[in-house]
């Protein structure tokens, strides 16, 4: 064979060993990588290896809870699959037991040990304040919007004899509200999650190199996403579309071409949002439960604030205070009082350690000023 017949099998041959060693040098980087960057590019064989089992199980009326054998160094889950030390489930007698409602904010997915997260520090405030019979119960889950709180607190957290409650809703609500057209927006849920059904791998996820190329690109999902697995969104939900685009920096691309996000959220008002909340401020009242409704707050500066998720987050906060006040709850306004600093962030609403304690001093002393801690 002369060169000239070669030469188609010699630029296949460099092509494949080409492919080879990017494929080599992926596997080798995201095996070494810093663990932010291996959590992004890492297959889910290769976070099971390293953490063990994920943080959350499959909850048949739910979706899913907290795994109750989750153990990730200083981290755990206690028997009842929420986050943070054993509870009995009696409560004791002379304890005033708070349990803490919400989503990543409440679960504190900022920060890698429980007692980091906002409602530790809670009950660790109240106790130095001279409060020592409180017992603060962290009930959050990582993306829970109001509709699987309202789950949560009527099939779960009223067995535990609450004393109070405290909501603090997060931006998951506002995400559930992108979708389209707008009769896929439904009390359900269905226009934004999917069913939970496991995640089915695509042929190119064995690649380490395309996974590597994809994720970067804002194309693909990172496997320690949620969304791959515990919450798969509905073909009508373009929240994760929004994200990728403003990863790629192409804001607006495809349907938000034609459909801003201002627009999606004003075609879609937080009717459910405010329908969740009345069931459970009406179950509350039925079980003679007090509840603190917080309206929640923004990083600074946030990204997203032009697609309008600062405007949905106020109109959200106004539900709650309007609630607040018809229900005979107590609607505190974080913003009113927030150190609003970036170095409290580490997502535009989960908060570092710093951000958690100055998230369950403000709460706190809330709920002291307002004499709710009192028999």
């Amino acid at each position: 064979m002369n060169l000239k017949n070669r030469r188609p099998l010699l630029i296949i041959l460099a092509i494949l060993g080409l492919l080879i060693l990017a494929e080599v040098g992926a596997r080798i980087y995201i095996s070494n990588a810093p663990e932010r960057s291996f959590n992004r590019f890492a297959s889910f064989d290769q976070l099971t290896a390293r953490y063990g089992i994920p943080p959350l199980d499959l909850h048949r009326n739910i979706g899913y809870t907290g795994n109750v054998e989750y153990v990730r160094g200083e981290d755990f889950h206690n028997s009842f699959g929420y986050r943070g030390e054993e509870f009995e489930s009696e409560k004791p007698e002379g304890t005033f037991r708070i349990v803490a409602l919400g989503g990543s904010a409440t679960y504190s997915t900022g920060v890698e040990a429980f007692r980091h997260s906002y409602p530790y520090l809670l009950e660790a405030h109240l106790h130095k304040e001279g409060y020592s019979q409180v017992e603060v119960i962290n009930a959050g889950l990582p993306g829970y919007t109001s509709w699987e709180s309202l789950l949560n607190f009527n099939f779960r957290v009223l067995d535990l004899q609450p004393d109070l409650v405290i909501f603090y809703p997060d931006i998951e609500d506002v995400a559930a509200r992108l979708v389209w057209p707008p009769e896929a927006y439904k009390a359900d849920n269905s226009g934004y999650l999917d069913n939970i059904t496991g995640y089915n791998p695509p042929w190119w996820d064995g690649s380490a190199a395309l996974r590597f190329v994809l994720i970067s690109l804002g194309v693909a999902e990172p496997h320690s996403d949620l969304a791959i697995q515990w919450r798969p969104r509905s073909d009508t939900s373009y929240e994760l579309e929004l994200l990728q685009q403003y990863t790629a920096h192409n804001y607006p691309a495809g349907i938000f071409e034609n459909t801003s996000v201002k627009e999606m959220l004003a075609a879609n008002p937080p009717l459910y949002f405010e329908s969740n909340l009345r069931s459970m401020l009406a179950s509350a009242e039925v079980n003679v439960v007090p509840f603190v409704l917080v309206g929640g707050v923004f990083a600074v500066p946030l990204r997203l604030d032009e697609a309008g998720y600062y405007a949905a987050l106020q109109g959200h906060n106004e539900v709650l205070a309007t609630l607040a006040k018809t229900n005979n709850g107590l609607y505190f306004d974080l913003a009113a009082t927030w150190a609003n600093e970036p170095g409290l962030y580490v997502e535009p609403m989960q908060f570092n350690e710093a951000g958690n304690q100055q998230l369950a001093g403000l709460i706190g002393q809330s709920i002291i000023e307002n004499q709710l801690l009192n028999p």
